[in-house]
């Protein structure tokens, strides 16, 4: 009773304008009880004043929040440790510091990096870190490259839950794998483990999953960079070293120079930079 006289007067301050929320119960079809956030709204339709109304599943309003929170948090880890990453100078210092940041803000204890190389079919240790629960890790361990086409694959879910029982039986404690991949393929392994306590959880599972994508598009950016600043420093050499006078153009402009241009020119760089091939040609070629 008191229930229905509640909902008469939500009905009543509605028809005078004042929209309403508010929770309430139904009964689902399994006679279980959900709680839904009721919504109300004074309207027209078809000339008469009617009540628009919605009803919201909490259930479902919780758990997107959750979700939300989640993804946030994701992003908020990931994001301090690319900012850790810049100055990083290689893969190896990119890994080694990923798996130092899981240690320090997950319930992770221990960890260790393989590196892939698919012409030997294995992967090989490059560190560790933290406590090991039992023996010593080996130094390599036999990893066919079809294993690893697998498990960077969007359907990767068996290939690695595979992996990881391999992996567990191998090394006789419980486990979970990162694989590190970009658009070349696989890149490492990072394995950790957690505590004896400690489970490892679907939350945990999917901010791996994030932080592999993520890491591995990072290094394939810088393994590209340094590749592009190798060939920028081959080609400097080149071009301060050769007997040629050489100019760089764009648009028809001298943009730079090597000292055997200055030399032939017998100018200085900006004297020559910034102008045209004209203003150093006679107006008629002899």
């Amino acid at each position: 009773l008191f229930e229905r006289v509640a909902l008469r007067n939500q009905l009543q301050t509605t028809l005078k304008g004042e929209p309403q929320r508010f929770e309430w119960w139904l009964r689902e079809v399994n006679q279980e009880l959900m709680p839904v956030e009721i919504s109300l709204k004074k309207g027209s339709f078809n000339g008469h004043t009617v009540i628009f109304g919605s009803a919201k599943n909490l259930y479902e309003a919780v758990g997107a929040e959750r979700n939300v929170r989640f993804r946030n948090h994701q992003l908020e880890f990931v994001n301090n440790l690319i900012t850790n990453l810049s100055g990083a100078e290689s893969r190896e210092d990119v890994l080694r510091s990923t798996l130092n940041e899981l240690l320090e803000k997950t319930d992770v204890i221990g960890g260790a990096v393989y590196t892939y190389d698919a012409s030997a079919g294995k992967v090989f240790l490059s560190f560790s870190t933290g406590e090991l629960l039992t023996g010593s890790l080996p130094n390599s361990i036999a990893f066919p490259a079809a294993q690893a086409q697998r498990l960077i694959q969007p359907d990767r879910q068996k290939a690695l839950h595979d992996t990881i029982l391999q992996l567990e039986k191998l090394l006789g404690q419980h486990l979970t794998v990162l694989p590190v991949s970009s658009g070349a393929g696989l890149t490492a392994l990072l394995l950790v483990w957690p505590g004896h306590d400690a489970k490892i959880t679907q939350s945990f599972m999917s901010l791996l999953d994030f932080i592999g994508g993520a890491i591995g598009n990072y290094i394939a950016k810088h393994d590209l960079q340094l590749k592009l600043t190798y060939t920028e420093d081959k080609y400097k050499i080149m071009f301060e070293s050769t007997y040629d006078a050489i100019l760089l153009f764009r648009d028809g402009i001298v943009v730079d120079c090597n000292e055997k241009a200055l030399e032939y020119f017998r100018c200085k760089r900006e004297e020559l930079v910034g102008k045209s091939p004209t203003d150093f040609s006679p107006e008629y070629q002899p």
